[in-house]
């Protein structure tokens, strides 16, 4: 009895899901994201603003909404008179404390200090001008949202411009030139996501540690570039990263050779074109159908002298398939499916549970089968028996 089952795929259903709940989280993250930037932008329009005297109200921390800062103050212009409970234009939720004693301003109520009002509109005032090292960690504190979005949106593209190109689009680079060849890259993960996920992750952990240092020990002034270089540094290393952990092929038209380039030993074998014998799929493993076991799918180039060149792992079927059918295109060679044996101990017992049931019923009733001939058996020698029996006492009583 087959136990091979084909492997799931992510239908339409599950794509429709997954694109709905990444709308809503990218709706709340974009209005964040545009609420942080305008915020930025009219820190910079601040730079054009108009110092005048003002005296200071009233200040302090109110601890009922995220310790926020606020203030009050009076300044006159042309002769009128103003109040303004502006700081400044950027994000005005810290959730620290810290932060927003940093930006308080040092004057005691009722104290002279300078504000900045617009040129055409006095009324729109605020105490600092211009950005701040504070102002780059509201967008730190979002980039992990953000991340979540982007990648969200590159699942989608991947979607949709992997079946126009007939391959994957992340995880395969393919550059091609007429005159030097074609060079093929398989990524174990596209150093894209890669760079993505580090951004996310790193810049998370960093939420917490920007706001668990003391500025006595580290500036708040130094705290917001200091974090963006470590994000941009875990970005760059998890690309480099991707980028050497890929399998290399460049084929070269006027040798007609073929170089490949494993990404564990990068040592590189050169082989005759014509030497190229299929696309091999190797799956070993049960084919699950709980989702949480499933086959290892490995897509090679079978070459001369029984060689084969293991060029990437999957266990998504359809991505397998769309793999192996973009590779045969390509290099106009045919298709090899094997299955390995390695694997047959690979069980899961939920799943299997059913099959050894049938297979006990099946020999149930074979053996029931056996029986039943081996009873009709012993009643034919019974009557054949029998039948001898009577067959002698006739003759015996005609005698």
């Amino acid at each position: 009895m087959g136990k091979r089952m084909a492997a799931k795929r992510v239908g339409w259903g599950g794509v429709l899901i997954v694109f709905l709940f990444w709308l809503l989280w990218t709706g709340m993250t974009g209005t964040a994201f545009v609420a942080s930037l305008l915020g930025f932008g009219r820190q910079i329009w601040s730079y054009t603003f108009v110092p005048v005297d003002a005296v200071l109200l009233e200040k302090g921390i109110d601890e009922s909404d995220d310790d926020k800062p606020f203030v009050k103050y009076r300044y006159v212009v042309a002769g009128k008179e103003y109040e303004s409970t502006r700081i400044n234009f950027a994000y005005s939720s810290t959730n620290s404390r810290e932060y927003s004693e940093e930006i308080l301003p040092p004057a005691n109520t009722g104290e002279k200090l300078t504000a900045y009002h617009a040129p055409r509109d006095p009324a729109t005032a605020v105490l600092t001008r211009g950005t701040t090292s504070l102002d780059l960690l509201v967008p730190l504190f979002l980039l992990p949202f953000h991340a979540i979005s982007v990648g969200g949106a590159l699942f989608f593209i991947d979607f949709w411009r992997s079946r126009s190109l007939g391959r994957p689009w992340l995880g395969v680079s393919v550059c091609e030139n007429d005159i030097n060849g074609t060079l093929i890259k398989f990524y174990e993960v596209s150093p894209l996501v890669a760079a993505l996920i580090a951004m996310g992750g790193v810049a998370f952990v960093l939420i917490f540690v920007v706001t668990m240092i003391p500025s006595v020990w580290l500036p708040s002034s130094l705290k917001a570039p200091l974090a963006w270089g470590t994000v941009a540094l875990a970005a760059v290393f998890a690309w480099r990263k991707a980028q050497q952990t890929s399998t290399r092929l460049f084929f070269d038209p006027f040798r007609n050779t073929l170089t490949y380039s494993p990404s564990k030993s990068g040592i590189e074998q050169t082989f005759d074109l014509q030497s190229l014998e299929a696309v091999t799929r190797v799956t070993s493993g049960s084919l699950l159908t709980d989702g949480e076991k499933g086959p290892t799918i490995e897509i090679a180039l079978a070459v001369g002298e029984g060689k084969r060149l293991s060029l990437l792992k999957a266990q998504d079927e359809e991505f397998a398939e769309r793999i192996v059918d973009w590779l045969s295109g390509l290099l106009k060679i045919g298709v090899r499916q094997e299955v390995t044996q390695e694997d047959d101990d690979f069980e899961d017992e939920e799943f299997n549970a059913g099959y050894d049931e049938e297979d006990d019923e099946e020999d149930d009733e074979e053996d029931d089968e056996e029986d039943d001939e081996e009873d009709d058996e012993e009643d034919d020698e019974e009557d054949d028996e029998e039948d001898d029996e009577e067959d002698d006492e006739e003759d015996d009583e005609e005698d």
